[in-house]
């Protein structure tokens, strides 16, 4: 992971399907919101749209479906994104970092399915994890891909390497930063610095269900 990404990892988690389910009942349901409603027979998924609360055997559901979203898996990935933040919420406002019983049942559901890098104490994380329950410091990425292929007979996403690293790097990498001395605006002469590019235009915000990301 390190050398595929470019930048030394601290700590690595993975959460397995079943997590969702227990998560959201140690949390006493997760707020979530879809922009439309849905109906799968293959997850068992089906919500109508808007904000809802989801508790454990329907935030499995919710977190499973990739029929009938454009992106498949990758629109999947989006979903359980959704649910972590709305989980995030949650722990925030009620009161579970606070209320020894509450903190207990979630530290009990994230043993049993949560893996993780060996050294890094997760009941001690999740005490410090109020820290991290305001809004805006959680941030969740999809790493982009260049299309699907097929190799030894399996499904895979196509990934451009560079592309990867560069995104990586422009998030979380280090800032230059100027050397003593170094002018304190920059040069007038087009020659010696032309102007940049223009930025790409940002994407439009995704709709927001009081505070949690509205997901297709």
């Amino acid at each position: 992971m390190r050398n595929f990404l470019g930048v030394p990892v601290d700590h690595f988690a993975e959460l397995n399907l079943a997590g969702f389910h227990h998560l959201a009942d140690a949390l006493g349901g997760v707020p979530v919101c879809l922009n439309k409603a849905v109906k799968d027979k293959y997850s068992g998924a089906g919500f109508p749209a808007g904000p809802q609360t989801l508790d454990g055997r329907q935030s499995l559901a919710f977190v499973r479906q990739r029929h009938g979203l454009d992106m498949g898996d990758l629109d999947r990935t989006k979903r359980q994104q959704a649910f972590l933040a709305g989980a995030t919420k949650k722990l925030n406002s009620a009161g579970t970092f606070t209320d020894p019983t509450k903190l207990i049942r979630l530290i009990d559901a994230a043993k049993k399915d949560v893996v993780t890098d060996e050294g890094w104490d997760l009941p001690a994380f999740v005490k410090q994890a109020k820290n991290l329950s305001g809004g805006g410091k959680v941030h969740f990425t999809t790493l982009p891909i260049e299309g699907f292929g097929r190799n030894h007979g399996e499904d895979i996403n196509v990934v451009d390497d560079m592309k990867i690293k560069r995104l990586i790097t422009e998030q979380i990498g280090p800032k230059a930063s100027p050397g003593p001395g170094a002018p304190s605006s920059p040069p007038s002469s087009p020659e010696a610095a032309p102007p940049p590019p223009s930025s790409p235009p940002s994407p439009s915000a995704p709709k927001d269900g009081g505070g949690i990301p509205c997901v297709d």
